[in-house]
């Protein structure tokens, strides 16, 4: 098609880089974050023990409490204000995946691990399209 081109080395390297740090760091991370929860909640142990129906609301909660990825730098791309903070064109902030998903107004108790949190899949572990792709772009 028109305009199409083969990605160059440099180009093809960071795509690379980044499968590596995505299927590597972060699981890494995750694994082992989960493992800590488990050690330090020996009762949330028993619990996944004796329902395994619990295990992927475990992921998901292991996911919410040690966000592989804890932040990320984006642009604005428009003025706007959050809350009550203007943001202007072109300001760099850090979006907080792992504070937001301790937030005690979307997760009750949200500094507890807890396997049966009903909503524990709704983490920004991994950010959130909307929020990253109507107001920021990402620092390439």
């Amino acid at each position: 098609m028109d305009g199409e081109r083969s990605l160059d080395t440099a180009e093809l390297l960071s795509i690379i880089q980044q499968i590596l740090v995505a299927g590597n760091e972060t699981l890494t991370s995750a694994l082992a974050g989960g493992m800590l929860l488990l050690t330090n909640n020996k009762e949330q142990i028993g619990l996944v023990q004796t329902d395994i129906s619990l295990l992927e609301n475990f992921v998901e909660e292991v996911l919410r409490m040690e966000s592989p990825t804890a932040g990320m730098w984006r642009v604005v791309t428009e003025d706007t204000k959050l809350r009550d903070v203007d943001l202007k064109a072109g300001s760099l902030v850090m979006l907080r995946f792992d504070a937001a998903n301790r937030d005690s107004i979307k997760f009750i108790e949200g500094e507890r691990f807890d396997v049966r949190r009903h909503n524990a899949s709704n983490h920004l572990s991994f950010g959130q399209y909307l929020l990253s792709h109507l107001l920021f772009l990402p620092i390439l």
